[in-house]
């Protein structure tokens, strides 16, 4: 059992150095009950917290390895790799680790090799749209920081043969890495779009520092106009999420411009994800057009939920949101990812598909305009 590295500062350091010396007598002889590498994240120098779990795991039979402060993100997975870490444990005050977030920012649209276009595919008013959390390239395994680039290729190469099948016009995605650490250190979305064969992609970076760039983002064969990415405000939660939207052009019918959005809410805290919906409400309200929002919502559809909150706040529609059979996390047999379509759209269909490309499962409906009238304002 080793207890590699535990230092700390002030009063608060120099206690648990003091326990550490009978901590290290008691875990001679004991059996490991796994690997852990913790360390603070490049650019942070706050130790006490990261201490106090190091010192618990290793009182807990937990072989250490403490990196320190300032750890660089390949000094991490160099470490992972070298002692094949069982646990990882990353601290850091998030907010100032990753303090690129840009609240408001305006995303550039990217341009993709495509064989095909909605031209080629519509013949009339209606989209094949779908909503996937890809889990950072993880697939269903514990973490992306404990699998080898090769693993997360192959995992977005079975996203991008689902979706290249599925045949749709727009997917939102979220959990969508750029170039980071942890997850290859490419861009996934160029990678899905250019192997899926969309032709644009907007992609919004809810994180962007530290060797991680991640958000939502959105692939169509259509254009992608007005494109803007928001990042809620960062005082409501430490693990930072936002949306992703830009403007299409209905196809077959001329005028009608709808907003596409792909969002992914709190996890943790239905106080966080209303106050996060609330800025999604305003958001779009702003921009005045009929909408379709898609994306990771982290709650399902009961009473009070924030789910029904936007629903109820844009006049949107979801697809028989009690029906069984539509949960999107099997996990925990949850129904957590959501399409929601403003007066004037329609569902012609809706599935949940059965591919276990990551944690959640996709969603893919298509959507009918009916009403050009009501489609072409936001009530």
């Amino acid at each position: 059992m080793r207890f590699q590295r535990f230092t700390g500062g002030g009063r608060d350091g120099a206690q648990i150095s003091l326990a550490q010396p009978a901590l290290r007598e008691q875990q001679r002889g004991l059996h490991s009950a796994g690997r852990v590498v913790i360390g603070t994240v490049q650019g942070d120098i706050h130790d006490i917290g990261k201490t106090l779990v190091g010192t618990m795991l290793a009182a807990n039979g937990f072989e250490v390895h403490d990196l320190g402060v300032d750890v660089s993100a390949q000094q991490i997975v160099d470490t992972v790799r070298q002692v094949d870490a069982d646990i990882v444990g990353l601290s850091g005050l998030l907010m100032t680790g990753c303090a690129a977030i840009h609240r408001d920012a305006t995303p550039p649209v990217q341009s993709h090799l495509s064989t095909s276009s909605v031209a080629d595919t519509v013949n009339e008013p209606s989209l094949r749209i779908m909503t996937v959390n890809i889990a950072h390239g993880r697939g269903e395994s514990f973490h992306q920081l404990l699998q080898d680039t090769d693993t997360t290729v192959a995992n977005l190469d079975s996203i991008a043969r689902l979706l290249r099948c599925s045949g749709v016009d727009i997917v939102a995605l979220q959990e969508a890495d750029g170039p980071s650490f942890w997850s290859g250190n490419f861009n996934h979305v160029d990678y899905l779009a250019n192997n899926g064969a969309f032709s644009q992609s907007v992609q919004g970076m809810h994180v962007d520092g530290l060797g991680l760039a991640y958000g939502t983002a959105l692939m169509a064969n259509l254009a992608l106009n007005n494109p803007k990415a928001i990042t809620f405000d960062p005082s409501l939660s430490p693990v930072p999420k936002g949306f992703t939207v830009s403007t299409v052009s209905w196809p077959g019918s001329t005028g009608t411009d709808v907003d596409i959005v792909s969002v992914h809410l709190d996890f943790a805290s239905k106080s966080i994800r209303r106050q996060q919906a609330d800025e999604l409400i305003e958001a779009v309200r702003r921009r005045g057009r009929p909408v379709i929002i898609m994306g990771d919502f982290n709650t399902g559809w009961e009473e009070n939920s924030t789910v029904q909150h936007i629903s109820r706040a844009l006049s949107l529609t979801a697809y028989s949101p009690e029906e069984a059979g539509l949960e999107t996390f099997p996990t925990f047999g949850e129904r957590l990812d959501w399409i929601l379509v403003s007066p004037g759209l329609s569902f012609r269909s809706y599935h949940v598909l059965p591919d276990p490309v990551s944690d959640h499962r996709s969603v893919i409906a298509e959507v009918v305009l009916e009403d050009t009238a009501k489609a072409t304002r936001l009530d």
